[in-house]
């Protein structure tokens, strides 16, 4: 992806360049999401980005440019699974 922050473009709506770079960003961020588990009803974030141009109404808003100036996915869960003694 970035070797370097965008940290002039934090809170920016955020859309991969190319195939390669969503790939990367999916398995980085989205593979361990709960709402990227069910493989017959996956994020509609992530078809919705593949589907609209960033500057469609319809675009989601939760792909943005973090304040650490690397894209992140504002509805992003991960389950928790650390058991207590």
């Amino acid at each position: 992806m970035w070797n370097e922050p965008r940290l002039d473009e934090a809170g920016e709506t955020w859309r991969p360049s190319n195939g390669t770079e969503g790939d990367i960003f999916i398995s980085n961020v989205c593979r361990d999401c709960i709402h990227n588990q069910d493989k017959s009803n996956p994020c509609e974030i992530i078809m919705d980005t593949m589907c609209f141009s960033i500057d469609h109404p319809d675009y989601p808003k939760a792909w943005v440019i973090g304040e650490c100036g690397f894209p992140q996915c504002n509805n992003r869960e991960v389950e928790d699974n650390a058991t207590s003694n």
